[in-house]
Parts: structure tokens; sequence; C-alpha cells
């Protein structure tokens, strides 16, 4: 084979398909007080795929007592090739209460498929 033949044969083995990625939600941090003086947040996770299609539909474990959670949340986005891309990332916090919830602010990610496919670390604050 020719020169050209193994350097396109050698980098074809380096070659990864990705079937899936990992978000990590790690925390927040100076959360509102909804229940007078702390919260009982947790994170919905939406991940969004061309044409607003849900791809991951997630919520956490609730902190109790905290306006400082820390829930090391991961959940899996599907990257199968034949799926549609991902477009955003929707990351919701609640204050869970005895009945229902108090929203308590939101963020959006729109270069969302940068994020799932690679390493990063995003610090975006909440909307009310």
């Amino acid at each position: 084979p020719s020169k050209d033949a193994k350097d396109a044969a050698m980098e074809k083995s380096r070659s990864v398909v990705l079937n899936e990625a990992t978000l990590e939600v790690v925390g927040a941090d100076d959360l509102i007080a909804a229940d007078s003086s702390t919260s009982d947040p947790y994170v919905h996770v939406l991940v969004y795929g061309e044409g607003r299609r849900v791809l991951v539909d997630r919520k956490s474990a609730v902190i109790k007592k905290t306006l400082s959670p820390t829930w090391n949340f991961t959940t899996p986005i599907p990257l199968d090739p034949k799926a549609p891309v991902v477009t955003a990332i929707v990351l919701s916090v609640y204050d869970k209460d005895m009945i229902g919830s108090d929203f308590l602010g939101t963020c959006t990610v729109d270069d969302a498929d940068t994020l799932a496919l690679y390493n990063h670390k995003h610090k975006t604050p909440l909307k009310l």
C-alpha cells in the first residue's frame, strides 16, 4: 500500500464513534430563599434536539434546606448519528414543597452540541 493509504488507514483506526455524552450539573450558589430563609432545591434538565424534540428530561435529587446545593447530578445525552443534534440545554431550578414546587430560576445553553461533545465547564446565572 502507498504511504497515503497507510496514513488514511491509521487515521481511520484512531477515529472514535460516540453514542452518548454525559452532562453533569454540579450545583448552584446563592439561590433565592423560597421557604423563609432557605430552599429545598432540585434541578430539572431538558435537552432539546432539532425541532424542539426532547432528548433528555430528568430531575435531580432534592437537597434539603440550602441556598447553595451540590447535586453532582449526571445524565447521559444520546449522540446517535441518526438522531437529531443537540440544540439546547435548559436547566430550571425549583424549590420542592409538600405540595408542588416553586420556580427559582432557569438558564439555557444554546450552543449545546459543542458542550455535549467536549469536556466543557460552563457557569451561567439563572434568570428569574
